[in-house]
């Protein structure tokens, strides 16, 4: 058996194929959950006893954000490592398909956020492993989403696509241009720290509290008061949003939160859900701007993820962007399972979708890894740089994309555009020969590319001494279906 799971902030989706080939697709389910007494509940179960009277549940929410960040999550004192909560929803999620036995599946497909860092993704491998799933792979997650689309509606042969997936925790994009069976990433850029839907519910949640310092106070009181409290904000945000004519406030009284009345005004949730859209432009703006693309570059646009489900946010979005053809789908929310769910299902091939390399002191660029690169390859590239600033007391190491200019030398590349990706700095020396004339320092760089799509670059100076070693996210990949096929 082979699945697919988005392992989504606030929801997440679960599918396969069946033998005849037909998608079986399951969500959104709640990625919120709880702790109680030793036992974990998420999914719709998990979010009606959150809205009950009970104050012994420990609510567990955001659980995505803080894999590789938060090492453990505290239960009143109980203290459990963030990967067992990983395995244990990854194991909730795969029941919905029936599946006992996570040992019964050969192959799982993870979607992961394009600007998550490697130990979020080794973390979120760590967790599967927990669970039972012995062979997990990952995936970006707008790409997976456009795979999902093509499922549903016809996306043309050499189209190029701008996805747009706005879910809970990250925005997410990618320009994707549609290569036969290969779907080939031109630029990528994410957002994984203010910009999700839940982001806005905290940002409601902290201008509604600043208002009312007494529901601040009673929350104090309950475990995980201020979770629950942005949990039922989501459900009347998004109640405002759908509604066509919105009041001008919601009153909610939660049982657990005892006597306590919060009021929600509409002109509050408007105006956050309005500054965040406006951000969420900007960066796909400035996505296209560092790629040196331009619109007249894109035939479709594509929306995917919970965010994007608000029509005042989808409008703004299409009003934005109105020479796009939007593809036509179903339940953007489930698109990124369904694409992992045909990754699994197909088999895949990914590779590097563009050159990877350092910009030299002269704004040419050597290239570390050319474009085609096998993920799975565990190949290293070398090069050798010399400090050629006898003044200087360090070296700059940018690393980015190439794209355009020559395309027939790897070392010293004249390009139309570098995307700069990660920069760093090593401390560098010179020595003093018999000659009086200055012996200047080298960097060695070794750089390789691995399925947790991050390159990984070690650079080590030869007089100073000093190392570094980097792994860069954000690396455009192309994913070849049917990895039965070796053609690019």
């Amino acid at each position: 058996m082979r699945i697919g799971i988005d392992f989504g902030t606030t929801n997440c989706s679960v599918g396969r194929f069946d033998i005849s080939g037909t998608p079986r697709i399951i969500g959104p389910i709640p990625s919120v959950g709880y702790w109680s007494n030793g036992k974990f509940e998420f999914g719709h179960e998990a979010v009606d006893a959150l809205r009950t009277e009970r104050r012994d549940l420990h609510p567990i929410r955001d659980l995505k954000l803080a894999v590789g960040k938060d090492s453990h999550f505290d239960f009143g004192g109980t203290k459990l490592e963030t990967q067992k909560i990983t395995a244990a929803l990854l194991s909730a999620i795969s029941q919905k398909l029936d599946i006992d036995d996570p040992r019964d599946v050969d192959q799982l497909v993870l979607a992961t956020p394009v600007l998550m860092n490697a130990t979020h993704r080794s973390e979120l491998i760590a967790g599967a492993s927990e669970a039972g799933f012995s062979n997990a792979r990952l995936v970006y997650e707008p790409t997976a989403a456009l795979l999902g689309a093509t499922i549903i509606d016809t996306v043309p042969d050499q189209a190029t696509v701008l996805v747009v997936d706005w879910g809970g925790g990250t925005l997410d994009l990618s320009v994707v241009r549609v290569e036969g069976q290969t779907f080939r990433e031109i630029a990528v850029r994410g957002e994984v720290q203010s910009l999700g839907g839940t982001d806005m519910d905290h940002e409601i949640t902290r201008r509604i509290l600043a208002e009312e310092p007494s529901i601040e106070a009673a929350l104090s009181t309950i475990p995980g008061g201020k979770v629950r409290l942005a949990a039922e904000i989501e459900e009347e945000k998004i109640r405002m949003l759908e509604d066509s004519n919105p009041v001008d406030e919601e009153l909610i009284a939660p049982e657990w939160l005892g006597d306590s009345i919060v009021v929600i005004d509409r002109e509050t949730v408007f105006e956050v859900v309005d500054k965040f859209t406006a951000s969420a432009i900007g960066e796909i703006d400035r996505m296209l701007s560092s790629n040196d693309l331009l619109i007249s570059d894109i035939d479709h646009i594509l929306f995917a993820g919970g965010t994007c489900r608000c029509s005042r946010i989808g409008d703004r979005l299409r009003d934005q962007y109105p020479e796009l053809m939007e593809l036509t789908v179903g339940e953007p929310q489930t698109l990124t399972g369904l694409g992992c769910a045909m990754l699994a299902d197909r088999g895949f091939v990914l590779r590097l979708a563009g050159d990877f390399g350092v910009r030299n002191s002269d704004d040419s660029v050597c290239v570390l890894l050319p474009k085609g690169v096998d993920l799975l390859s565990k190949n290293y590239r070398t090069a050798e740089f010399l400090v050629t600033d006898p003044a200087a007391s360090d070296a700059t190491i940018d690393l980015g994309l190439s794209i355009g200019g020559e395309e027939n030398n790897l070392l010293h590349r004249r390009v139309n555009t570098f995307v700069s990706l990660k920069t760093f700095f090593l401390t560098a020396r010179r020595r003093e020969s018999r000659t009086n004339n200055p012996v200047l320092d080298k960097v060695f760089m070794a750089a390789g590319v691995s399925d947790d799509l991050t390159v990984t670059v070690h650079a080590e100076t030869s007089i100073s001494g000093a190392s570094w070693v980097e792994k860069v996210s954000g690396v455009p990949l192309a994913i070849k279906l049917d990895s039965t096929s070796d053609d690019e």
